[in-house]
């Protein structure tokens, strides 16, 4: 049984909301139509909604024209949406908390995030948009909103087939009739025509609060370049993708939303008993990793570069060849003794004499005051140790060329790097003891300055 409770907004209209939970508070906007009472009869949205309650409290409430809110309002703009979340704010007497917002919600959640900075934690944006008007062409927005305003039946099939295109039969008739029961033909529409017009620009890039940006790949009703748009737009912003094509957050593995959620706000979900507070995380959860480092938690979409890390962790100061991180064959292996050398004993003599030779003539710049010529002769022994790296292997030795090591000493590298650097993105302390700590080449090693004990996952050993 759902326990409605209500607030009145500033033009005394009453509003219905459901406040669930314990924990660190979160805060949804509304998305499109909703019915607190007919949603709740959705297993998918229940179980939802329970998990995330478990590590929080969570309070999400009908718009006014709306489920069980008061139906007067027929104007809907950004203002509005925005001054009815702040009488919630104030009605719960919240000083601050996190936000999470759905769809459409997006843009208010942003436009207050951007207008009281000082109460958002953090938050977390799914299936969301920056600019309502590119969502789709001007003529297809049009044809929605009329097809939705002159027949809501039809408009509700149709929006079915937007929203939860893998439904089956059945969870498609309930979620018809959920759209009818929760708004008019005529708010519905004009609330489709508030998603549309609904503009986050001027506010994006004043959120200075952590931002997690989840979109599935496959959503047919906002595609998934708005997500990279999005969270491009905010200097805190991390974007997961996830797989699955449904728009509404419950449906398709929303236990995987969850975790990444709970993960994101700090209260993840899965905890073991070995990482005790201040030792260091990274773990991966479905299509993404949450590391932990220093107190601070961060969310990563999954990539090889981030497993290749997790190897190196679990083992500091042991250096892994390249072909055990990328999991190579016998073949790979024998091949990798044959091929050509990219320099021969008499080409690395020759490199050698010509580099004492740059030092003896640096010294006798130097002793000169001679700046121009020890800025050259500088210069050419630079040039030179950077191709003699190239074409020689551990300790010296020459480096077969175009061989399966060198392919996969690159490759591993690439890697590392690009992990590394979305992981200095996300939370710069970690990435730059990364940077510092991670030594690539045919072995790649974990050698911090200090001694740090990471977690990760179980299956990297």
């Amino acid at each position: 049984m759902t326990r409605l409770r209500f607030f009145q907004n500033q033009e005394r209209l009453r509003i219905a909301y459901v406040d669930e939970g314990e924990g660190p508070l979160v805060l949804l906007p509304p998305w499109w139509v909703s019915h607190l009472e007919r949603d709740a009869g959705d297993a998918d949205y229940r179980r939802f909604f329970a998990r995330l309650s478990t590590r929080f409290r969570v309070v999400h409430y009908d718009r006014v024209g709306v489920g069980m809110s008061d139906r007067t309002r027929s104007a809907f703009t950004l203002a509005s949406e925005v001054a009815d979340f702040s009488a919630l704010v104030e009605h719960l007497h919240a000083p601050h908390f996190h936000l999470f917002g759905v769809s459409c919600g997006g843009p208010v959640a942003l436009a207050y995030a951007a207008q009281n900075p000082e109460r958002v934690d953090r938050i977390v944006l799914y299936g969301s948009y920056l600019h309502g008007a590119s969502l789709s062409s001007k003529e297809v927005r049009a044809a929605l909103i009329a097809l939705v305003r002159a027949n809501g039946r039809l408009g509700s099939r149709t929006l079915a087939d937007i929203f939860h295109p893998t439904a089956s039969p059945d969870a498609r008739k309930r979620f018809n009739a959920l759209q009818r029961e929760s708004a008019e033909s005529e708010t519905a529409a004009r609330l489709l025509e508030l998603t549309y017009s609904l503009d986050a620009r001027p506010f994006a890039g004043r959120v200075r609060s952590p931002v997690l940006v989840l979109h599935r790949k496959g959503d047919h009703a906002i595609h998934h370049d708005q997500a990279r748009t999005l969270a491009a737009s905010m200097p805190g912003a991390t974007l997961c993708m996830l797989d699955g094509s449904s728009h509404m957050p419950w449906h398709e593995h929303g236990d995987v939303l969850v975790d990444a959620i709970t993960g994101f706000l700090g209260r993840a979900s899965l905890k073991t008993e070995s990482a005790k507070e201040g030792d260091a995380e990274l773990r991966r959860e479905g299509e993404v990793w949450r590391v932990r480092f220093d107190g601070r938690e961060a969310l990563l979409r999954h990539s090889k570069g981030l497993a290749d890390l997790a190897r190196l962790l679990v083992h500091p100061g042991k250096e892994i060849h390249v072909f055990d991180l990328l999991g190579a064959d016998v073949s790979e292996r024998r091949d990798a003794k044959r091929g050509d050398f990219a320099s021969d004993a008499r080409a690395l003599s020759a490199y050698r004499q010509r580099l004492d030779e740059l030092d003896c003539a640096l010294e006798e710049a130097e002793a000169l005051a001679d700046i121009g010529r020890k800025s050259r002769l500088a210069t050419e022994r630079e040039a030179l140790l950077r191709r003699l790296a190239v074409d020689t292997g551990l300790r010296g030795r020459p480096r077969p060329l175009n061989d399966p090591v060198e392919r996969a000493r690159k490759a591993v590298a690439a890697r590392l790097r690009d992990a590394i650097r979305r992981l200095k993105t996300a939370d710069r302390p970690v990435g730059t003891h990364l940077e510092s700590s991670i030594r690539t080449g045919i072995h790649c090693v974990y050698r911090p300055a200090h001694v740090i004990r990471w977690t990760v996952s179980p299956d990297v050993f």
